[in-house]
């Protein structure tokens, strides 16, 4: 919702506070696939913001998990 307003401060604001919700509490919390996908939203969302070498870590972290997947 925040990223169809434009909003990507407040965006990438959200998608980090809930890596690191996940990050303090049970790793069951937040299966792998969907911390791929808070990452690759984040990477999405820093791009748009032209943080350019910040969105690569991220989008680089998603795809590290997501190949884990398809080996």
């Amino acid at each position: 919702m925040l990223t169809q307003c434009k909003e990507y401060k407040k965006a990438a604001e959200c998608y980090k506070s809930a890596l690191d919700f996940s990050d303090q509490n049970v790793d069951d919390l937040l299966p792998p696939v969907k911390r791929a996908a808070l990452l690759q939203n984040l990477g999405a969302v820093l791009n748009s913001t032209e943080n350019y070498q910040e969105a690569a870590s991220y989008s680089q972290q998603a795809a590290d998990i997501y190949g884990v997947f398809q080996k």
